[in-house]
């Protein structure tokens, strides 16, 4: 496991695009990594002082190594040796503002390196012990040549307190045991990432561009950017049943066959019947038709007609609204394609691959996977594709409910199941929303 460790991907730039995913990685050190850690990285390079790379080696695995120490020897507050913290620890704000002023070619060789990797054979990660000093300011400069604004770079910066800060508490109080509060108190400095620190790096380059400061020319900044960066991901979140296809004939059928080898079951339930149901839990749909039964009886039952459903769905499918093969080619090509539904695990898989649409949705989440509800699930998705722009399209108040907890707008899609409160633009027909989302993404 690597402490730290985190993908760029996802970052805005000022002009309004966005990192690709998947091609800058920060971490602290490799010492404990596993291969699943650096399963996409295929160059590692350690920031590290020989005898730190020594007392704790990287684990690279397939990855090419390439170590450059951005200063050789020990640095007392920044380097993380055996015995770097047992004498005195210098201001942090000096330290950094002597980083930026003595290791300007070594800053350059570890950016060079970064800026021509081939990102066609995966990422690369850059690291030191802690994965915030070296790390951090690399990152930093990094971030600056793909354009992006101090103020997110400095949020990047700061992350690393997540994780350091309860590390930096622990070896504080160790610390204060044995050698004072006074020293415990500047060990601690040392752990945590401080916007004072940051900000003396900047100060100390002066009135200087990244690129006079590097010593980088615009061309090559300008295709660093065209390999890394991207346009925003404006994205589009369906709910299934009601708004891309219609399962509830086969559902009940399905289930009428379930409750069939269960001879105290007397319900059967019509077509209409599963359309009233359309966006509810599994759980709450159980508990709607056997109201006195117990929990693990619903449960059971509601268990053998998702799974049913599912082998049944994938192989034969179910009823897709009239033109939506065609809208999603549309959509496609200008957005990314997510889905969110109240339904089991397996559903969603069971409606992409019946109708041939496994590779047209980016990523998928439903309730039966989480537990969480649907507004829930929308921000999990959104927070796991790094999505800032996004609307959701849906056919009943809960859906609406949902994107309002998600905080994104609500398309009704009133060919659908049900009716919601005060949708923020309504469609008749699926073929109608490349023109309703044009408009709203403009």
């Amino acid at each position: 496991m690597i402490n730290n460790m985190r993908d760029l991907g996802g970052i805005r730039t000022k002009d309004g695009r966005v990192l690709r995913q998947g091609m800058l990685v920060r971490s602290a050190n490799l010492s404990e990594a596993s291969s699943e850690d650096l399963k996409d990285v295929t160059t590692v390079i350690d920031l590290r002082t020989p005898k730190e790379r020594d007392e704790a080696p990287d684990q690279c695995y397939n990855a090419q190594y390439l170590p450059i120490a951005i200063f050789e020897s020990m640095v007392s507050g920044i380097s993380h040796e055996n015995e770097s913290m047992t004498g005195r620890i210098p201001k942090m704000t000096w330290l950094y503002e002597q980083l930026i002023l003595q290791c300007r070619e070594t800053f350059r060789k570890v950016v060079l390196e970064i800026m021509e990797h081939d990102y066609r054979s995966g990422a690369v990660l850059w690291h030191c012990t802690e994965g915030k000093d070296r790390c951090g300011l690399t990152t930093a400069l990094i971030l600056e040549i793909l354009g992006v604004d101090r103020e997110t770079i400095m949020e990047d910066y700061l992350r690393t307190n997540r994780v350091n800060i309860p590390k930096a508490d622990k070896i504080r109080e160790q610390v204060a045991a044995f050698h004072g509060q006074e020293y415990a108190d500047s060990v601690y400095q040392a752990y945590i990432a401080d916007e004072d620190y940051l900000n003396a790096a900047w100060n100390a380059m002066e009135e200087n561009s990244i690129g006079e400061y590097l010593e980088i020319d615009e061309q090559m900044i300008h295709d660093f950017r065209e390999k890394i960066l991207e346009d925003e991901n404006r994205a589009i979140i369906f709910d299934l049943d009601g708004t891309l296809w219609d399962s509830s004939e086969q559902v009940s059928i399905i289930w009428n066959h379930v409750f069939e080898r269960h001879p105290d079951i007397k319900v059967r339930l019509t077509k209409n019947d599963v359309t009233g149901f359309m966006g509810k839990t599994m759980e709450q749909i159980g508990e709607m038709l056997f109201p006195d039964k117990d929990m693990a009886f619903c449960t059971g039952i509601m268990d053998e007609c998702a799974e049913e459903e599912n082998i049944y769905l994938a192989e034969h499918g179910a009823v897709l609204f009239d033109g939506l093969r065609e809208t999603i080619d549309t959509l496609k090509k200008d957005y990314s394609l997510y889905i969110v539904s109240n339904c089991q695990g397996g559903y969603i898989e069971a409606f992409q691959k019946a109708h041939g649409f496994v590779d047209d949705f980016d990523d998928i989440e439903m309730s039966g996977r989480t537990g969480k509800t649907k507004g829930e699930n929308i921000r999990i998705l959104m927070e796991r594709n790094h999505i800032k722009k996004a609307v959701y399209v849906g056919d009943t108040a809960g859906d609406e409910e949902a994107a309002r907890y998600a905080g994104i707008p609500f398309i009704y899609a009133a060919y659908g199941f049900g009716k919601p409160v005060s949708p923020d633009q309504t469609i008749y027909a699926v073929t109608e929303l490349p023109d309703v989302i044009s408009h709203m993404m403009a």
